[in-house]
């Protein structure tokens, strides 16, 4: 398996976004991803409450994403990106601790997993494939349409990227959940994340007229300014697809 494709396994900045309360997070918290500074006086703040005692499910899994956005737009070293991702992890674990029938908890847990493990290197990414495969599970189990289909694209990653026997990589599985986040995702702020991941494992698995009939559907929706920042990386999270395409004259 090739780094770059892990690393798709965990391109979730273009699978995660924030939006108000849709998603579980207050309102005020919706503009703090968008600079250093606010999210690191963010994270800030959760910690002194958290050290204080004043420690509850939502504060937990909204720090955890905080430090994911922290981690994967702001820190340009492998080590403070690991750090971040860490603390990701460790914080939704703590939240399906304190409650375990919550499924922003459960998503989060699976992008710290899966981020964390990748800033340590590629055995570490297959190693725990299943923690990040079993919190997908979990979330879905719990709330099949959380984040309008995510989870589905990111399980359909995992399935596609992991080797088969004796691991559990399933290439039948993995496009039956990206079929489901298409329709989950379908005119909501993600559609052109799962739109992407759907690009991306067409390529992957050498079904370019298809990757390039999908490719013109991805350009084609209406760009959303209101999440700029994950739209401009979900142009970047399919350089790779359109490069091959390009290779393979599939693509101008």
């Amino acid at each position: 398996m090739k780094h770059h494709h892990l690393a798709l396994l965990l391109s979730f900045v273009s699978l995660t976004r924030l939006w108000g309360d849709v998603y579980g997070f207050p309102d005020e918290v919706f503009p703090k991803r968008l600079s250093l500074k606010t999210i690191n006086d963010y994270i800030h703040e959760q910690e002194v409450l958290l050290a204080s005692g004043k420690t509850n499910y939502q504060r937990l899994w909204i720090t955890a994403a905080a430090y994911y956005y922290q981690g994967e737009f702001y820190k340009t070293t492998k080590e403070s990106r690991k750090a971040a991702f860490l603390k990701a992890k460790d914080y939704a674990l703590l939240a399906t601790q304190i409650n375990p029938h919550g499924a922003e908890g459960y998503y989060w847990l699976a992008v710290g997993y899966a981020l964390w493990s990748k800033e340590n290197g590629i055995l570490d990414s297959l190693f725990y494939a299943d923690d990040v495969l079993e919190a997908l599970n979990r979330c879905i189990e719990l709330q099949p349409n959380y984040f309008d289909g995510v989870p589905w694209a990111m399980r359909a990653l995992v399935y596609d990227l992991v080797p088969g026997w004796p691991w559990f990589g399933d290439k039948k599985k993995a496009f039956e959940n990206i079929e489901k986040a298409l329709v989950l995702s379908r005119k909501t702020p993600a559609e052109r994340t799962v739109v992407g991941i759907y690009v991306d494992m067409l390529t992957r698995n050498k079904q370019y007229t298809a990757a390039t009939n999908v490719l013109v559907a991805f350009t084609n929706i209406p760009w959303n300014s209101q999440f700029e920042l994950e739209e401009k990386r979900a142009f970047k999270d399919i350089s790779n697809a359109v490069l091959t395409l390009r290779a393979k004259n599939y693509w101008p």
